[in-house]
């Protein structure tokens, strides 16, 4: 009689139980500061630059480099205080990126993710408003 193992399966009965794949954390900077900006000429006028603080305001995930804008639609649950966010990805070719924006301005801050990475949760604090809710955690693995 012939038997058919899958190499989790034999590393579970090696090791003493299933193969996990390891976790990693993301932290977006809560603040971004802007030292310059770059303005288009204006006949007549010049342009005066301020230092300005940006707050985070969002984390998004792509499917291939932010510039592109093919953000991904998460699957989501709340439980009132709480919104979990999950992505999950299939085994493919395509590079997923993370993305951190800030209120006030278009500028983000942008990460690739490893090859090995097949779903991020995002956990958010629902804030009264203007804003809805408060990036908490980002996780991968």
């Amino acid at each position: 009689m012939k038997h058919r193992f899958t190499l989790s399966s034999l590393l579970a009965l090696c090791c003493g139980g299933p193969l996990q794949a390891e976790t990693m954390r993301f932290e977006c900077p809560s603040a971004m500061r802007l030292e310059s900006a770059k303005v288009a000429p204006v006949a007549g006028w010049e342009a005066v630059d301020t230092p300005s603080t940006h707050l985070l305001e969002n984390v998004q995930i792509y499917a291939g480099h932010p510039r592109a804008e093919m953000a991904l639609v998460p699957n989501e649950e709340s439980d009132g205080q709480t919104i979990q966010a999950r992505w999950q990805f299939a085994q493919s070719d395509q590079e997923f990126w993370i993305a951190c924006s800030y209120r006030g301005t278009p500028v983000t801050l942008a990460k690739k993710l490893g090859k090995e990475i097949s779903s991020c949760v995002i956990q958010y604090q629902r804030l009264a408003s203007p804003r809805p809710a408060r990036p908490q955690s980002i996780s991968c693995s």
